[in-house]
Formats: structure tokens, C-alpha cells, sequence
């Protein structure tokens, strides 16, 4: 199986796994990024011990603050903007003031989020209505 199809297996194994914030317990609490985080590892690309190196984010960060933490975490950790996303890949959306959503690519439009009041789901990022419309980027990792 190839490293796009790990991460997206991994990603689903997390549906109906409630949303908490900051939380990154399969079957019982996960964010968005910790989901991101959880699919990456379990597919061999993210070390066990990335914790260390994850910033901390209030959940309204993204209201009050203009730093673009989530870039320069994926950035620090070996993606790179593609125009073009890929199965595996990340999407960042814009939401207040930042880039501050990630969903995981299954076949774009069609991607793997943890969302508030959803939790683990599918969605359709051009038909969701949370995600219509906002400003979005696309983030790889190297050659997976």
C-alpha cells in the first residue's frame, strides 16, 4: 500500500471520533490537526514523539490572532505547498484570521476532517457549507 493510501486509511479508522480540542484519543476525542498528526504517524511519517514539537492553540486563537501557526507547523514538519492536492495531502482553510482548518485529501474535493459539533467525518470541501468559499492552500509531504 503506498504511503497516500496509508494516511487516508489511517484518517478513516478516526470516523465517529468526537471532537475535542487539542485531544488526540481514537474512538473517544481528536482536532483537527491532532487528526492530521494521528494519520501521519500511524502511517510512518510522523515520529511518536512529535508532542514535543506541537504548539499549543487556544480554540479561538484563530479570532484574535493573525500568526500563521498551522503553516508554519506543517512547514516545520516537511510539507510544502502544492497547487494541486493530492490523496494524503492536507487542506488548509482560512477561518477568522488564519489558516486554522485542516482536512486530509481522499480525492479532492472529498477529504477527512475533525470538525466541531461533527467530529470525525467526511466531507465535501466545495459543498460543506463550513467550508464554502473560505480561502484554502494545499500542503504535501515531500514524495509520499
Amino acid at each position: 500500500m503506498t504511503k497516500r493510501k496509508l494516511i487516508v486509511e489511517a484518517a478513516k479508522g478516526w470516523l465517529g471520533t468526537k471532537f475535542h480540542h487539542e485531544a488526540r484519543i481514537k474512538g473517544h476525542g481528536v482536532d483537527c490537526l491532532q487528526l492530521i498528526i494521528a494519520a501521519y504517524q500511524e502511517a510512518g511519517l510522523l515520529p511518536e514523539n512529535i508532542d514535543d514539537d506541537v504548539y499549543h492553540y487556544a480554540h479561538d486563537a484563530h479570532l484574535h490572532d493573525s500568526k500563521e501557526q498551522y503553516i508554519e507547523a506543517l512547514e516545520t514538519h516537511g510539507w510544502s505547498r502544492v497547487d494541486t492536492p493530492s490523496a494524503g495531502d492536507v487542506a488548509l482553510f482560512k477561518v477568522g484570521r488564519r489558516y486554522s482548518h485542516g482536512v486530509i485529501v481522499i480525492d479532492y474535493p472529498l477529504g477527512i476532517h475533525a470538525y466541531i459539533g461533527r467530529g470525525v467525518c467526511y466531507t465535501d470541501m466545495v459543498q460543506d457549507a463550513e467550508l464554502s468559499g473560505r480561502e484554502v492552500t494545499f500542503f504535501s509531504m515531500g514524495e509520499i
